[in-house]
């Protein structure tokens, strides 16, 4: 999800910075919608990675995983990484982030 979200990012960089720092910058106190699209955008990614019930360390890791992804895709768009290095950022953040998760592959609920 996150490496092809990217790519349609990359495809209109410009744009793409613009809307990465608006949300980035908005106060939750100023912008109304912030809560809703981070929320929106939380609840994507558990859905994702299979988890219907989250604990609080699942939603911390995917908060976390959030971040991380804001900074790979914002280094892109300032030229400092290239679309190959992006997605393998991704998937290596993706892998060692949510390793910890209430459903992975080996742990008990």
């Amino acid at each position: 999800l996150l490496v092809q979200a990217s790519r349609y990012l990359m495809a209109q960089p410009v744009l793409s910075a613009s809307m990465l720092q608006a949300s980035n910058t908005a106060h939750v106190a100023t912008v109304a919608d912030t809560v809703h699209i981070d929320n929106t955008f939380r609840e994507i990614l558990l859905r994702t990675v299979g988890i219907e019930d989250p604990t609080v360390h699942d939603v911390t890791l995917v908060r976390l995983l959030m971040q991380c992804w804001y900074g790979v895709l914002q280094s892109s768009l300032n030229g400092r990484a290239s679309m190959a290095d992006v997605e393998s950022d991704i998937r290596l953040a993706c892998k060692l982030i949510l390793a910890p998760r209430s459903n992975a592959p080996g742990r008990r609920g």
